[in-house]
């Protein structure tokens, strides 16, 4: 069950109207674009780290409040779903370097930037 909850969760999170860049981008914090390699390795940490700041009971519920079964969880969905989406990598871009910073309520604001940026990185 949680792992369909999770699935349903993240694809409200994720998927959105995402479409493919083939240009360069940046390597450091506050890039431009992350390519899909990259997005499968800083998206887990990122986001679960988000989770267990601002949504602890989301963590402790769906992964047993273990930060580590998040992101292995997220590293295998984002591996699967990326292999049959389009995918935006300045989208991505804007969502990792904004999630570390934000702050928790912007979240659960439907019209926020940060769901803009988090929600539009896949499209399938």
């Amino acid at each position: 069950m949680t792992r369909v909850w999770m699935a349903v969760w993240c694809m409200g999170l994720l998927v959105g109207c995402g479409h493919k860049h083939d240009h360069d981008h940046e390597q450091d914090d506050g890039a431009s674009f992350y390519t899909e390699d990259e997005h499968i390795e800083r998206y887990p940490e990122t986001y679960c780290a988000f989770l267990e700041r601002c949504q602890p009971d989301t963590l402790a519920d769906s992964y047993e409040g273990d930060v580590t079964v998040c992101e292995t969880s997220f590293e295998e969905w984002l591996t699967d779903r990326l292999s049959t989406c389009e995918y935006d990598g300045e989208a991505s871009a804007a969502c990792l370097n904004a999630l570390p910073t934000a702050d928790c309520a912007e979240w659960t604001n439907s019209d926020g930037a940060l769901q803009a940026a988090c929600g539009s990185i896949i499209d399938c």
